[in-house]
């Protein structure tokens, strides 16, 4: 299985590049998949998964179910641009680490990754 920092998971061709645009130029490895059924197809383990809220087919939460299930606690940043206060209580049951809301900074992602501990694999 191939090792990279992070994987960014969202149904947004703009997110899913801007995120991996930023993270290239500061210095994180990172593969992006339009879904989670497509995430959940690949061979890859990253560090940190980022996965939007609400998706087609498969919800981000329901997502992070499955991978908690199976026993796979890769810390998660969960990003939308609008969370209710039941996606909160069911992410927290399911020990999602942050919540990013649509509009997000940069800057905001980089210091999510960096309170969960995930530095650049340069580092």
């Amino acid at each position: 299985m191939k090792q990279i920092d992070l994987a960014i998971i969202d149904d947004d061709d703009a997110v899913r590049d801007s995120l991996s645009a930023l993270l290239t130029v500061s210095g994180f490895s990172s593969q992006s998949f339009d879904s989670a059924i497509d995430f959940l197809r690949s061979d890859l383990k990253p560090k940190v998964v980022v996965l939007d809220l609400y998706m087609p087919a498969m919800s981000g939460l329901e997502l992070v179910d499955r991978l908690r299930s199976s026993g796979d606690m890769t810390p998660v940043i969960l990003i939308s641009g609008e969370f209710k206060e039941s996606d909160y209580r069911q992410a927290k049951s399911l020990n999602v680490d942050k919540f990013l809301e649509k509009p997000f900074t940069d800057e905001d992602l980089l210091k999510a990754l960096e309170e969960i501990g995930t530095f650049p694999s340069s580092c």
